[in-house]
């Protein structure tokens, strides 16, 4: 939504379709865990670590214009602990078209989670706990990367400790 947006692309993005048969699907997240946690769910549901965009909206905002369900049952994502924050805006089509125009014309914009974000969000799950054999082998090779990367930079700390002066500290 916002500047970078048009309001037909922001209607359509809250437009129901004959899969929502619950209505609007939304995650009620009170904390930056529970957070990434939903940001890691629809990592697992991509299969991919691209940037996240969500957009935040205050509870009582959203029950000026209907009912906010909570629906953890009708959570679909891989993580059950994004799965239990689900929530259902299962309203007429014209309110939706209300509410996604009105919070267009309010210049409300998406969070956005950048990629590095979304991996750390990743890799914070327990690939145990992932629903699914393709999201829990996603999450274990973004673990598997994490590591990687770990013992790569702590390769390049050690070799850099005894090569004389650090180029950090030749400001001195």
């Amino acid at each position: 939504m916002g500047d970078k947006r048009s309001r037909d692309e922001a209607v359509r993005e809250f437009e129901r379709t004959d899969a929502d048969t619950d209505g609007l699907s939304v995650f009620e997240v009170e904390n930056d865990e529970q957070r990434a946690a939903v940001v890691a769910a629809i990592a697992c549901e991509r299969q991919n670590t691209n940037r996240v965009d969500l957009l935040e909206v205050e509870r009582d905002v959203i029950e000026r214009y209907g009912v906010v369900q909570n629906t953890p049952d009708k959570g679909t994502t891989p993580v059950p602990a994004a799965n239990a924050l689900h929530c259902s805006l299962d309203w007429e089509v014209e309110t939706l078209r209300r509410f996604a125009e009105d919070l267009f014309a309010e210049g409300r914009a998406p969070r956005e989670h950048s990629a590095a974000a979304v991996r750390a969000a990743v890799r914070r799950l327990d690939p145990n706990g992932v629903l699914g054999d393709e999201a829990q082998a996603f999450v274990r090779a973004e673990r598997a990367k994490a590591a990687v990367a770990r013992e790569t930079l702590g390769l390049l700390v050690r070799s850099e400790i005894g090569a004389g002066p650090s180029r950090l500290s030749s400001a001195r």
